[in-house]
């Protein structure tokens, strides 16, 4: 159903990545949403999270990756790496 409602809403999934409502929630609001608007925010997430795990050590536990500003945490899935979290990166904080 779910799959169902993101394809009747134009939503691209390519399977690269999986999203936890709590990470869509998170980014909610911390993202700009003129930064989304246009894409929605599932899709600018999802990208976000697949370029951000791109530069993963991918270890046997959970990995947290700093990139562009964002802090995402990432548990290993069956098939894919699952978001479970976005935050601000304490790295860029000064």
């Amino acid at each position: 159903m779910a799959e169902a409602e993101l394809a009747r809403r134009g939503t691209i999934i390519k399977g690269e990545v999986e999203l936890t409502g709590h990470s869509i929630d998170r980014a909610s609001e911390i993202l700009n949403p003129d930064d989304w608007r246009g894409v929605g925010l599932h899709s600018k997430l999802y990208e976000m999270a697949a370029t951000a795990y791109t530069f993963t050590k991918k270890s046997d536990g959970d990995d947290r990756v700093d990139h562009d500003g964002l802090c995402f945490i990432f548990k290993h899935g069956n098939h894919y790496p699952i978001l479970k979290t976005v935050m601000r990166s304490k790295k860029n904080k000064k």
